[in-house]
């Protein structure tokens, strides 16, 4: 049976290729895309059927569209494709040469609309700078992921060994007396090591814990005045389907307490005595 090829008449959409440029992790250990235009090109593209939307879940796939456009030399799965208004993009993951005749791409992708960026100060984050800059520069866990610390989840071209943080609670220390007066705040944060093997998962956890229980440094701002592991535990964590094949992670929690940097507290107390002196 031959080739179906697409009709031109259905190409009806303009779908702009587009690749993403070298991004460094800003202080949160997020990589945030900067995408380029590739070259546009005229597309046809429909959602899957219920059946093919199983049948591609069954091989860990989490494409929602099926996309034909005229044959463009060099796209791949690190790509992304949008129709210009900014409204929704579509995300590749698998790009076909039909019939290798060099004539029509055939591409799986994921519909993601883009999503706001929550107000600086919604979450509690002030620790998560200094806790990436302790991991990364540490000579053990730098030695195994590098930069590889991300918020919440892996960026999608991650590799393993990697590690993901997320901050589960945070609330100010309570004592006898109420809050603790001096504005201490306990953080749980939960720390998950990823390994090829499970052997390299529970090497990075090591290498984590031995970095960061039992942290104190006052000088910091916000400064931290206790970190200490609570438990550790072999879990799972959902990952995007291309990601979700041969990785072991292994779960650690730490309670870490923080507070302003009393020293530049001081600081500032003194010149706004100074200024008052003034008037």
């Amino acid at each position: 049976m031959g080739i179906k090829w697409t009709n031109p008449g259905r190409m009806r959409h303009w779908l702009t290729i587009e690749q993403p440029s070298a991004q460094d992790p800003d202080a949160y250990g997020e990589i945030i895309d900067v995408w380029q235009s590739v070259a546009t090109v005229q597309a046809e593209i429909w959602p899957l059927s219920a059946r093919q939307y199983f049948a591609a879940r069954e091989v860990q796939s989490s494409a929602t569209h099926r996309i034909r456009c005229h044959y463009l030399s060099g796209v791949d799965t690190s790509m992304r494709g949008n129709l210009g208004d900014g409204a929704e993009y579509y995300y590749f993951e698998s790009v076909v040469n039909v019939g290798h005749w060099n004539r029509e791409l055939e591409i799986l992708g994921v519909e993601k609309v883009p999503t706001a960026t929550p107000p600086a100060g919604l979450y509690p984050t002030g620790i998560a700078p200094l806790l990436i800059t302790k991991l990364v520069n540490d000579a053990n866990v730098g030695a195994i992921v590098g930069t590889r610390v991300r918020p919440i989840k892996l960026h999608r071209l991650d590799v393993y060994p990697a590690i993901v943080y997320r901050i589960t609670n945070a609330a100010p220390l309570n004592t006898s007396g109420g809050e603790d007066p001096s504005g201490t705040e306990t953080a749980r944060v939960e720390v998950t090591c990823i390994g090829r093997s499970y052997a390299d998962a529970k090497g990075l956890a090591r290498a984590v814990r031995s970095c960061i229980s039992g942290w104190r440094d006052e000088t910091l701002s916000p400064a931290i005045s206790m970190c200490h592991l609570d438990p550790e535990a072999d879990n799972d964590i959902d990952l995007e389907p291309s990601q979700d094949a041969g990785f072991y992670p292994v779960v650690q929690e730490y309670l870490i307490d923080f507070a302003p940097n009393v020293e530049a507290n001081d600081e500032n107390q003194m010149m706004k005595g100074a200024s008052h002196g003034r008037k």
